[in-house]
């Protein structure tokens, strides 16, 4: 069983500026690295912007902990989510900031 977990940064902007892609960049190489799960996308827009990623189900706890951490250190006071939904997107799973 597979699990999502979905990431929100605020921006200072409407739209997130090419810094905010280049701290993005670094975040998804460094959670990439860890090979934790696989990339699902990203967006941006009205004001945030945010990624995903799908990783098994029984490590999906320890995975948003290690998203989160390296989200923390790539967007240095930013505000962000990261929360993990079950593989249906229907069910909320937990919220971290």
């Amino acid at each position: 069983m597979k699990s999502v977990i979905s990431v929100n940064i605020e921006v200072k902007d409407l739209w997130p500026t090419g810094q905010d892609h280049e701290h993005q960049r670094r975040a998804l190489d460094k959670i990439d690295e860890c090979e934790i799960g696989e990339f699902v996308g990203f967006g941006g827009g009205a004001g945030d912007m945010e990624f995903e990623y799908e990783v098994d189900a029984k490590a999906a706890t320890v995975a948003a902990r290690v998203i989160k951490d390296i989200v923390a250190r790539e967007f240095p006071g930013k505000q962000f989510s990261v929360e993990l939904v079950s593989e249906d997107r229907n069910k909320s799973l937990g919220v971290s900031k």
